[in-house]
């Protein structure tokens, strides 16, 4: 359905929706800052069936942290089963349930089934599960600690719409500000490791530490995740090595190889000796 959202909203019935997907123009335009309300959003969740999805886009450019906050804050007043992705340098992007979420999603299916799709997802660089998870950076307590301070945005109250008015172009939220923002919180939770089979869980860690890129205080926080979960102890000492190779501590991480004999961690292993893989 393509059409003003809160106007076709009205006209729906309730729980008549699988899933909303709200792309609208830029918060600060007179308009748009009415679809990042608690009164829009209280609308989609009327609309949607239990189960059913939301998806929102938040631009990076010519915003600030605080307008992230107050979004945030405002969409878990309606939807505590949001979460937080940060798909490119550009965009954030929540996906929020009604009702509870989970993150074992049937992407390799969805492939399989949907060539378009694949191709989509192929385009920005995600090929399989671990891919898209990688790109997870926030949920339950963490997205909620991370929101505490926001304010919530109302209908007659639009801040985004007035604030965001006095960013300049060219200016955004940074890479750095975001790392910052979210270094004492866990990319995800046990509970949603949990989630997943150990396979995908060694893959999830070793793209973040690919999509890290050697930056420490992302390093930290991939390794807090990791100290809160209860995953296998093959699977830890795997990732264990990974996060000693991304610090640059090599023996380290053939020590923390050692301790799996996982394939993974027996070619990680012959890699950083310079062995043949038996």
């Amino acid at each position: 359905i393509i059409d003003d959202a809160r106007a076709r909203l009205t006209l729906l019935p309730e729980g008549s929706l699988d899933a909303v997907v709200s792309q609208p123009s830029h918060p600060w335009l007179a308009g748009s800052s009415a679809l990042y309300t608690l009164e829009f959003f209280r609308q989609v969740a009327s609309r949607l069936r239990d189960g059913g999805v939301f998806s929102l886009w938040l631009n990076r450019f010519r915003i600030d942290l605080a307008a992230i906050r107050d979004v945030t804050r405002t969409l878990l007043e309606v939807f505590p089963s949001a979460r937080l992705f940060i798909m490119n340098d550009e965009s954030v992007l929540f996906i929020a349930t009604k009702g509870a979420s989970r993150l074992d999603s049937p992407l390799p299916e969805r492939f399989e089934e949907t060539e378009a799709l694949r191709a989509s997802f192929e385009s920005v660089g995600i090929g399989a599960l671990p891919e898209l998870l990688a790109r997870h950076e926030l949920s339950g307590d963490g997205l909620r600690a991370f929101a505490e301070k926001g304010a919530i945005i109302l209908d007659d109250q639009p801040v985004l719409e007035l604030r965001l008015q006095r960013i300049r172009p060219g200016q955004g939220v940074s890479d750095r500000e975001i790392a910052d923002a979210f270094e004492s919180l866990p990319f995800m939770s046990a509970e949603d490791l949990n989630a997943l089979e150990a396979e995908t869980i060694r893959s999830l860690f070793r793209a973040k530490i690919e999509r890290a890129a050697y930056n420490q205080k992302e390093i930290d926080r991939i390794e807090l995740t990791l100290s809160e979960s209860t995953i296998d102890a093959e699977s830890r000492a795997y990732i264990e090595g990974a996060i000693a190779e991304a610090r640059g501590l090599l023996d380290d991480a053939v020590k923390a190889y050692h301790r799996s004999d996982l394939i993974e961690a027996r070619a990680a292993r012959a890699r950083i000796k310079g062995d043949t893989l038996p």
